[in-house]
């Protein structure tokens, strides 16, 4: 069995995911923004990499919860995330051993282990739920203050995920908001952004870019 606390997880950094270090920065930034004794949901988490982000920006005592069906607990999905990494580092032994780890627990085995290292484990109320976002029981939510979307990048599901959650959050924030024909090489995902501007058109609320990183965020109006 592998001892994981000598692989000293430090950030988001250390922690496999497809989201940048820019994505990183920028929900820190939301998260410090977040009054106390709210809750913020993140709506797709996968290893933890934005999940660790959250929980080092969001005030002690915040309410966390991620929500996530873990469908990519197979163990060819992970491999084929993490060949790029394994071969940059193939002359590191410790990071290796790191990926062999990733590699042989399932996702949800993992992310509940790593986030017993985030310094602040103990200051924020955070909660695994294990199913999708349709599956999730919102009538006990209160003061919501911010959603995460990064689940099923469909027009349909985002459609129904800003919806939902959407309707009772100030914030809502995501990534992947890839359109055609910009200076940033990237794949487009069109469906992310017709659903977030039709959402925002629907709504009056502001939408704000990042096309460097893709993240995205719709406010209300003050």
């Amino acid at each position: 069995m592998v001892d994981f606390s000598v692989f000293k997880i430090k950030d988001y950094n250390d922690i496999p995911g497809k989201i940048s270090e820019e994505q990183c920065l920028e929900i820190i930034d939301i998260a410090k923004s977040i009054p106390k004794n709210s809750t913020v949901i993140e709506i797709g988490c996968a290893w933890g990499k934005s999940t660790w982000a959250w929980m080092t920006g969001l005030p002690a005592g915040t309410k966390f919860i991620s929500i996530d069906p873990f469908k990519d607990d197979i163990r060819n999905a992970k491999q084929r995330q993490l060949k790029k990494q394994r071969e940059l580092r193939k002359n590191n032994s410790m990071a290796l051993n790191i990926l062999n780890f990733w590699e042989n627990k399932t996702v949800y085995e993992t992310i509940t282990k790593v986030l017993k290292y985030h310094p602040r484990k103990e200051l924020i109320d955070h909660q695994i739920f294990h199913g999708t976002s349709d599956d999730f029981d919102l009538s006990n939510i209160r003061r919501l203050a911010c959603v995460y979307i990064d689940g099923d990048h469909t027009y349909d599901y985002l459609t129904r995920d800003l919806e939902k959650y959407g309707s009772i959050s100030k914030i809502i924030c995501g990534d992947d908001y890839k359109p055609l024909n910009t200076p940033i090489p990237h794949t487009p995902l069109i469906d992310v952004v017709n659903a977030v501007n039709d959402y925002s058109k629907r709504t009056n609320r502001k939408l704000s870019v990042n096309l460097r990183s893709s993240f995205w965020k719709l406010l209300l109006d003050k």
